[in-house]
C-alpha cells in the first residue's frame, strides 16, 4: 500500500467498542473527561497541568483524529470548534460540554453529506489522465478554504487515490499491463471502494455503543496520549479484549474470520479442538449468513469490520451463538456454538531441536502472558521452564530464546523467567511516583538452565521483552542478537475511570467501572547499571541487518514519551565473565557481508524509507503512479526473494516429549510442520545457531568450558 487505507478504518480498529449501553449525555461525557483528569494528576508517573497550550492541542488533535486528511469537517467548521480551544480549562463544564455538543452535532452532519458525495462520485469521471496531487493533510486547516465544493473535490481525488491504491497491490511488475488491467475492471472496483468507504461511515453513525459514547472515548485518548503513549482509556470490554490477549487462555468459539474482496465474511480458520472444529460442519472457507444470539437477535454483519466483529464474540456475556453459513458446494448449513476455553494460539510456546554438528534448543515467546483473573498463577515463565526441561533431556549444548516482535505483556513474568537464568540477585530497579527506588531481585537461588544462551530480538521487542534482555545483558548471561529493541521501560497499571478508586478499596478484577477504565503508565524501570533503556532500546551485542530499521517505529518516535534518565541507587551484583563479543561481531559481520539475504536487507534500506515515510502528498497522474508501482513490485519481489541456500537450512526437529504427542493427532501434524518449515527458513535463526557455535568453540579453544 501507498498510505493507509482511510482514517475512518482506523477510527473503528482503534477505538471500536461493544456495549448494550445507550447513547450517553453530553454531561455524562463531560463527567468522564473531568473524571480522567483527575485520576491521570493522582496517579499518572509524571502529570501535566492542563493549561491553555495543552488544552488548545488535545482539541486541535481530536479534531485531526475525526477528519484527519479534511475530508469531513468545512473551514467554518473547524473556526467554531476553535473558540472552545482551551476547554479543559474552564472552572465548569459549560465551555467544554458546548464544545463536544457542536462536535457531535457538526460531525453527524458532516458525515451524511460526505456519504452523499460518494454516491455521486459513483457516477463521475475520476480523471485518471489529470495530472494532480492528493493532499494527504493541510498544516493550516484554518487558512485553507474548505467548503462543500472543495470538499466534493477532495473526496473524487481521495477516491481516485484509493483507485489507483488497488493497482499498486497487484505485485505485478509489468505496470503497463498491470494498469491496463485495472481500467478494465475499475466499474467494479469503484463499486466496491465506494462500498467501503460508506460501510466506514456507517459503522460510525451507527455505532453500538453509540456515536456520542464512540466519539468521547476517541477525545478521552487524545487526552490520554497527551500524558504518555502508553496511557489510554478502556471500555469494559476493550479492557477485556486487551486482558485476554496477554493471557494464555480464553474462552472462545474457536474460529476466526475474514472479509473479502466482495465484501462476504468468511471463516479464515479452525481452532483445533475448538468447539467450531468439532461441529464437524464448519470449514475455513465457509461464508456467515447470519450470526444470532441467544435472544434471538441478529448481529448487523453487512457493513461490520473484523475487529468489531471479534469483539462481539469475544463478549463475555455472549456465550452461544447460532451460525448460518454457505458452503462451499452451495449449501446452507446452520449450527449452534457453545464457548470453552481453549489456548490462545498467539501466546502458545513450544520448543524445537537444531540438528547440526551441535544440537542446540529453540524457544520462540511470543508473550508474556499470565492469568489476569488469578493473584498466584503459573503463566510464560512456568512454560519456558517446562520447555527448558524437555529439551535438556536430549542434552542440548546451547539455546535460542527469540523474543522477537513479543510487544511484552506481564512483567513479573519476566522477572521469573529471568531467574529461570540466573542465580540470584537484583534484576532491576523500580521507581513509582513519588516514591523511592526499590530493588527488583531475584530470590529464588539456583537456575534451571545454565548453558550458552542467545537472545533474539527485533525493533518490536518491547517492555517486558526489552527487560529480560536488560537483566540477561547486565548479567553477561546471554549473548543479545538482533537490532535494537523498541525502548518502552515503563509500567502501566489498569485501574477504574473513578476518583474514589484506591490500590486497597477495590478488587479490580472483580469490579467494573461504568466510566470506562485508565491504562496509566505510573512506574519506571531501569537497569541494575542505572540506566535505562527508555527511548533508546537495548542494543544488541551482535548486531543483524533488519528491514524493521527502515520503519520509523519505536518508543523514540513518539512525540510524548517519557524521557531517558538515569537513577541514583547503589545496586550490588555479580554479573558473569564477559562474553568474547568483539570476536562473536568480527565473525558474525564477515558471514553477514558475504550472505546474499543480509547484502539484499542492506541494499533496500533507501527504498524502504521512501515507502515506508507517510508522504506529505502523492501525484495521482498515471505516469507517477506507473513508477512507484515498478518500485514497490521491485521491493515485494526482493523480499519474497530472500531464501536460505539449501546448504544452509535447517534441520529442525521437535522435542521428543511433543513429538508422540503431535503424531497422534493430524491437525496439530499440520501446524507443526508449517512451524518447522518456517524455523528451519529463518536466516536470523540460522545466524544465531553460528554465534552460539562460535561461542562454543571459543570457550573450548580457551579451555573453558564453564558459561
Amino acid at each position: 500500500m501507498i498510505y493507509s487505507r482511510f482514517f475512518l478504518l482506523n477510527l473503528i480498529l482503534a477505538f471500536s467498542i461493544i456495549s448494550n449501553a445507550n447513547a450517553q449525555s453530553e454531561d455524562d461525557c463531560c463527567q468522564q473527561v473531568n473524571t480522567m483528569l483527575v485520576v491521570l494528576k493522582k496517579n499518572h508517573y509524571q502529570p501535566h497541568d492542563i493549561d491553555n497550550d495543552l488544552s488548545r492541542k488535545i482539541c486541535r488533535n481530536y479534531i485531526n483524529a475525526l477528519d484527519p486528511y479534511d475530508l469531513i469537517f468545512t473551514s467554518n467548521d473547524k473556526k467554531e470548534f476553535a473558540k472552545f480551544n482551551t476547554c479543559l480549562v474552564k472552572k465548569d463544564n459549560l465551555a467544554y460540554c458546548g464544545f463536544l455538543s457542536s462536535v457531535f452535532a457538526t460531525y453527524r452532519v458532516r458525515l451524511s453529506q460526505a456519504d452523499s458525495i460518494i454516491n455521486l462520485l459513483s457516477k463521475i469521471s475520476l480523471e485518471y489522465n489529470k495530472k494532480e496531487d492528493f493532499i494527504f493533510n493541510f498544516q493550516d486547516t484554518l487558512s485553507k478554504k474548505l467548503d462543500k465544493s472543495s470538499l466534493r473535490d477532495r473526496w473524487r481525488k481521495y477516491i481516485k487515490y484509493q483507485m489507483l491504491d488497488y493497482v499498486d497491490v497487484q505485485n505485478d511488475i509489468d505496470s503497463e499491463r498491470n494498469f491496463k488491467s485495472f481500467l478494465d475492471q475499475e466499474s467494479e472496483l469503484r463499486e466496491k471502494v465506494i462500498l467501503k468507504e460508506k460501510c466506514r461511515i456507517k459503522r460510525i453513525l451507527n455505532h453500538p455503543s453509540g456515536f456520542e459514547s464512540f466519539l468521547t472515548s476517541i477525545f478521552l485518548n487524545e487526552i490520554a496520549v497527551i500524558y504518555d503513549p502508553h496511557t489510554m482509556f478502556f471500555l469494559p470490554d476493550e479492557k477485556d479484549n486487551f486482558e485476554i490477549s496477554l493471557s494464555k487462555k480464553a474462552k472462545s468459539f474457536g474460529l476466526a474470520f475474514s472479509d473479502d474482496e466482495d465484501g462476504e465474511i468468511r471463516i479464515e480458520n479452525l481452532v483445533p479442538g475448538g468447539p467450531a472444529w468439532k461441529s464437524n460442519i464448519l470449514n475455513g472457507g465457509d461464508i456467515i449468513l447470519e450470526i444470532r444470539k441467544p435472544d434471538n437477535t441478529l448481529v448487523d454483519i453487512s457493513c461490520i469490520d473484523m475487529y468489531t466483529l471479534h469483539t462481539i464474540l469475544q463478549s463475555a456475556e455472549l456465550n452461544t451463538i447460532e451460525l448460518k453459513v454457505r458452503k462451499n458446494n452451495g449449501q446452507i448449513k446452520t449450527v449452534k456454538l457453545y464457548k470453552e476455553e481453549l489456548f490462545i494460539e498467539e501466546n502458545k510456546i513450544s520448543s524445537f531441536i537444531l540438528d547440526g554438528e551441535i544440537k542446540i534448543g529453540y524457544i520462540n515467546l511470543p508473550g508474556f502472558y499470565t492469568n489476569w483473573e488469578q493473584e498466584y498463577t503459573l503463566g510464560c515463565a512456568n512454560d519456558v521452564a517446562k520447555e527448558i526441561l524437555k529439551l535438556k533431556k536430549e542434552q542440548i549444548e546451547g539455546l535460542i530464546l527469540d523474543v522477537r516482535n513479543n510487544g511484552g505483556g506481564s512483567v513479573a513474568e519476566a522477572m521469573d523467567l529471568a531467574g529461570i537464568f540466573i542465580d540470584s540477585g537484583p534484576l532491576s530497579v523500580y521507581k513509582e511516583k513519588n516514591v523511592k527506588p526499590r530493588l527488583i531481585k531475584d530470590i529464588n537461588r539456583g537456575t534451571i538452565y545454565d548453558g550458552p544462551l542467545v537472545l533474539l530480538v527485533n525493533k518490536l521487542s518491547a517492555s517486558a521483552s526489552e527487560f529480560l534482555a536488560a537483566v540477561l545483558q547486565d548479567y553477561n548471561r546471554a549473548i543479545i542478537v538482533g537490532s535494537t529493541t523498541y525502548g518502552k521501560a515503563t509500567g502501566q497499571v489498569i485501574i477504574p475511570n473513578d476518583t474514589s478508586y484506591t490500590s486497597n478499596s477495590i478488587n479490580q478484577t472483580e469490579n467494573t467501572s461504568a466510566q470506562g477504565y485508565l491504562k496509566i503508565t505510573n512506574s519506571k524501570f531501569y537497569r541494575v547499571n542505572q540506566k535505562s533503556f527508555q527511548k533508546t532500546g537495548v542494543i544488541p551485542d551482535v548486531v543483524l541487518p533488519d528491514i524493521l530499521d527502515y520503519y520509523n517505529v519505536g518508543e523514540a518516535s513518539n512525540l510524548y514519551a517519557l524521557k531517558n534518565d538515569t537513577i541514583i541507587k547503589k545496586v550490588y551484583y555479580n554479573a558473569l565473565p564477559s562474553f568474547p563479543i568483539d570476536e562473536l561481531q568480527k565473525l558474525s559481520a564477515k558471514r553477514t557481508e558475504l550472505n546474499t539475504n543480509f547484502k539484499m536487507i542492506k541494499s533496500l534500506e533507501e527504498t524502504f524509507k521512501r515507502f515506508t515515510t507517510s508522504p506529505e502528498k502523492i501525484s495521482l497522474y498515471r505516469d507517477s503512479l506507473i513508477n512507484r508501482i515498478e518500485e514497490s513490485g521491485y521491493l515485494f519481489q526482493a523480499i519474497e526473494g530472500l531464501n536460505i541456500p539449501i546448504s544452509d537450512r535447517l534441520i529442525v526437529k521437535s522435542n521428543d516429549f511433543d513429538r508422540d504427542l503431535i503424531e497422534i493427532d493430524q491437525n496439530k501434524m499440520e501446524i507443526n510442520k508449517k512451524i518447522i518449515e518456517d524455523i528451519s527458513n529463518d536466516i536470523y535463526i540460522v545466524e544465531c545457531l553460528k554465534i552460539l557455535n562460535d561461542l562454543i568453540t571459543i570457550k573450548q579453544e580457551n579451555g573453558d568450558e564453564k558459561n
